[in-house]
């Protein structure tokens, strides 16, 4: 009975928690675990041969596969929850800080890392030149070389805060629904001027949700893309048809009244998107896509298949912001370990 209550509990603080967040925060949802990420691939981000390389993500990371950072700030923005990066595999990380702590159901390298906030770890982990300021969790006897852990050491069972193929499942999910969404209106398209990208693209919102389809090669060929319309108008880009999406020197303009978080790039289907000198306004839904994201920016949130390339992502709102709606998860993510805690004593 006590452990229903808890849980009781835990979900009306999550609920309470998301229902107190500004619109801004939640404006376009891709789910109630997927916004809590700044960037999330269901697969891998880099790899052992091309580790995701001098760059910053503001907020939680986390990917489904393995995750490989070389000269890194990940969770820059202080971002509060249960973890400041996040892998289902793998973790393997050089010359860089995590903010808020790392989980990885696989093994874990760091080389002169700092990790401010505790490392739950599965089998395999192993520290050189590198500093925990939190607690050690491993489930095999850790690997330290000159190596400081400012908490406890000890070795149990690893348990993942959180469901990855539930949260894999449910961003396929959001983005096939965002895809069936019927549009609710046409959009400007003037392409009458020269140069490699002659397009130009005028989305205006009416009040509340927006849905538009945009023809894969249409973008390809646009440099620049205006929002226009309704302070409250939330605009749904579903990027349609091809193989592959070039997002690259586009200029975009909002609105006064039309926040970033406003907006979302919908890619279902499309195999391949690279994201290249640009800083795309909005939060990118590509849970099927292999992303390249190099020498740009993303102001909001990233999903993808599988990502490379030296990005940035920006927290959008501000990271303080993003306290409230993390509340509930690390409540509910509480609320288990003492529920598994009961059920073993």
């Amino acid at each position: 009975m006590m452990r229903n209550e808890i849980r009781m509990l835990a979900a009306a603080g999550m609920l309470a928690a998301i229902t107190c967040v500004p619109r801004t925060a939640l404006a376009v949802s891709v789910g109630p675990v997927a916004d809590l990420f700044n960037v999330y691939t269901i697969g891998d981000i880099g790899s052992a041969a091309d580790p995701y390389a001098g760059s910053e993500f503001q907020g939680i990371t986390g990917a489904g596969g393995s995750a490989y950072f070389d000269n890194f700030f990940v969770n820059s923005g202080d971002v509060f929850g249960p973890f400041g990066v996040l892998t289902g595999q793998g973790l393997t990380l050089t010359d860089g800080t995590i903010s808020g702590g790392l989980s990885s159901g696989g093994t874990v390298s760091l080389t002169r890392v700092q990790v401010n906030g505790a490392a739950n770890s599965g089998p395999g982990f192993t520290a050189v030149d590198s500093t925990i300021n939190g607690n050690l969790t491993t489930q095999t006897a850790a690997n330290l070389t000159n190596s400081t852990v400012t908490g406890s050491k000890t070795v149990a069972p690893y348990s993942a805060p959180i469901d990855i193929n539930a949260l894999n499942n449910s961003l396929i999910n959001s983005a096939n629904s965002f895809a069936g969404l019927p549009q609710t209106g046409s959009f400007g398209e003037t392409c009458g001027g020269g140069g490699a990208r002659p397009c130009t693209l005028t989305f205006n919102g009416a009040s509340g949700q927006n849905v538009f389809d945009v023809d894969a090669s249409l973008i390809n060929q646009t440099g620049l893309v205006n929002f226009t319309g309704a302070s409250d108008a939330t605009f749904i880009l579903d990027i349609v048809n091809g193989t592959s999406i070039l997002l690259s020197s586009i200029g975009f303009s909002l609105a006064p009244g039309i926040g970033l978080s406003d907006i979302l790039w919908n890619v279902a289907q499309v195999a391949n998107v690279t994201l290249s000198l640009i800083e795309l306004p909005g939060t990118l839904l590509a849970p099927n896509s292999n992303v390249d994201f190099t020498s740009a920016s993303i102001d909001g949130s990233l999903y993808a298949k599988n990502l490379t390339g030296n990005g940035e992502a920006h927290v959008v709102p501000e990271p303080g912001t993003w306290a409230m709606l993390v509340t509930g998860l690390l409540a509910l993510f509480l609320a288990e370990r003492r529920s598994r805690a009961a059920s073993v004593g």
